[in-house]
């Protein structure tokens, strides 16, 4: 999928979002009708198109005869990111976790195994070498 069009939301809506947030600043506001519709409005947009996307990779799936979805997840790979204004600005603002959500809801009305594989050590192992996928402990030390 091309994740063009969600990065287009994103952008369009940082834009208006400074914009319309410099106005409210100088009325001496912190939020306004127009941000909250602003801000409804990129939420409405970019769970369309990450709904879109999941149905796309079930339809996929089931015209393929694929019954498991392996979902890689890491919870903290978003956080403390340091790639640069702009494109933290583009990268933090997904939300992913609404598509995993909405994948394994999909899974399961389908009668897929939906499997969600812990990867923060992913690159300490080599799938050429049969290595064990380590999984991370926050409790070991």
């Amino acid at each position: 999928m091309d994740g063009r069009k969600l990065k287009s939301i994103n952008q369009y809506w940082n834009k208006q979002k400074a914009y319309y947030q410099g106005i409210a600043d100088k009325q001496g506001q912190k939020k306004t009708h127009r941000l909250y519709a602003l801000a409804r409005k990129r939420n409405n947009r970019t769970q369309d198109y990450l709904r879109k996307v999941a149905r796309y990779i079930i339809n996929y799936c089931i015209e393929h005869h694929i019954g498991t979805i392996v979902c890689g997840y890491n919870g903290d790979f978003k956080r403390s990111i340091d790639l640069g204004r702009i494109t933290n600005q583009q990268f933090t603002q997904i939300s992913f976790g609404n598509l995993r959500e909405t994948l394994e809801g999909l899974c399961e009305r389908y009668g897929m195994r939906y499997i969600e594989q812990e990867e923060s050590y992913t690159s300490q192992a080599s799938c050429l070498d049969l290595d064990d996928i380590p999984v991370y402990n926050p409790e070991q030390p």
